[in-house]
């Protein structure tokens, strides 16, 4: 027998082996999440963020002894049901690897012919010197940021949709490591998130205003490897996402032994 639920933070718990962070990360501001029971066990996981302007699926997992039985599809028409009526710009936003993408191609997601991003993944230890960390008063911890200056990163990552993916709109503090930070005087001239994932930490995004911006970002990432080499072991696994050629060329300079994966970045529109 399979049931589907609204899952909250009191629920959450059951489904924590489906997911590689523990269930107190998942919800966020405008966060959705379903979750399938089936034979009385934890079978499926669906996890979304639910703004006025955009959708996006930000997880969906299956455990292994119940692939193949629809599991995953049946989260996901029960998701777009309740998304009804919604407004917004009337899709569903997605990114994925390749294993992932014919799934949700069959379930009415379109692609471009190329990949928009690329991932890599390295030890913390193989991650290159950086400048050495030191502090600023233009240098701000995003827990320290106030409210008014929260909704001045939402509006400049909001300006444009190749800015703001990767990250989910308004800005949600508490799903960001501390070491995230922003550098700002007049200006932001440049950003960095992380998330812990399980075993590991993602740069969730790093982000320069300028060219004439590149050292500020290095300085930000300076003075999160040394606070992260503090707290967690060397060996620990760093993972970071490419947008764009720029991004990548940083990215691979930063983690030069780094596996690399594609990532796609698709739609379905809600009818």
């Amino acid at each position: 027998m399979e049931r589907i639920f609204r899952l909250d933070k009191t629920t959450a718990p059951a489904f924590q082996g489906l997911h590689p962070q523990s269930p107190e990360t998942w919800f966020g501001q405008d966060t959705a999440a379903m979750g399938v029971i089936r034979d009385g066990k934890a079978a499926g996981l669906l996890l979304s963020t639910v703004s006025e302007q955009t959708v996006w699926l930000d997880w969906l997992f299956v455990a292994e002894e119940y692939r193949g039985q629809r599991i995953g599809s049946s989260l996901l028409y029960r998701f777009s049901d309740h998304l009804r009526g919604y407004g917004g710009d009337s899709c569903v936003h997605a990114v994925c690897g390749s294993e992932m993408k014919p799934f949700l191609e069959n379930m009415g997601f379109d692609f471009p012919e190329a990949p928009g991003a690329m991932s890599f993944t390295a030890p913390l230890s193989e991650v290159r010197e950086l400048p050495p960390a030191k502090e600023s008063d233009r240098i701000r911890p995003l827990y320290t940021l106030s409210e008014a200056e929260l909704n001045r990163i939402s509006y400049t990552l909001g300006s444009s949709p190749k800015l703001s993916v990767g990250i989910k709109l308004p800005v949600d503090i508490d799903r960001y490591m501390s070491e995230s930070a922003v550098y700002m005087d007049e200006e932001i001239r440049a950003m960095l998130f992380l998330e812990q994932n399980g075993e590991g930490i993602g740069i969730s995004y790093a982000y320069a205003a300028s060219a004439g911006d590149g050292g500020k970002l290095l300085q930000l990432l300076s003075n999160a490897k040394q606070s992260i080499e503090n707290r967690f072991w060397k060996e620990i696994g760093i993972s970071a996402t490419a947008l764009n050629e720029k991004s990548e060329e940083m990215i691979r300079k930063l983690m030069p032994t780094a596996e690399k994966s594609v990532l796609w970045e698709g739609s379905m529109y809600l009818i």
